[in-house]
């Protein structure tokens, strides 16, 4: 299964980037990633699939550089979560990264 994917689906129109929740049903794009394969329990659980993660980083470090320190350890949550980043913006590297992940299974 292609997490990613299953992700985008809530996504839209309950995105938000400071943090990876907001208390009212909003999560950054790791969060809803974690709630997909937590089956929607738990918005942290995205370490348990830390794969689908990298390819997210691989894809928010190529079309963002500027919003991602070089120290941080979760790239996309960095771009996520910077405050030019735009919800589309997040939807369209989530909808890359499913369709590389696609692309090594």
């Amino acid at each position: 299964m292609n997490y990613i994917r299953k992700a985008l689906e809530a996504l839209p129109g309950h995105w938000f980037n400071d943090g990876i929740e907001d208390g009212k049903g909003n999560y950054c794009g790791l969060g809803h990633l974690g709630l997909v394969v937590s089956e929607y329990k738990d918005p942290y659980a995205f370490w348990e699939h830390f794969e689908f993660v990298e390819v997210m980083n691989e894809v928010a470090l190529a079309q963002y550089p500027e919003r991602i320190s070089s120290d941080m350890s979760l790239p996309f949550a960095a771009f996520n979560d910077h405050p030019e980043t735009t919800e589309a913006e997040v939807v369209a590297v989530m909808e890359k990264a499913a369709v590389q992940w696609d692309e090594r299974v």
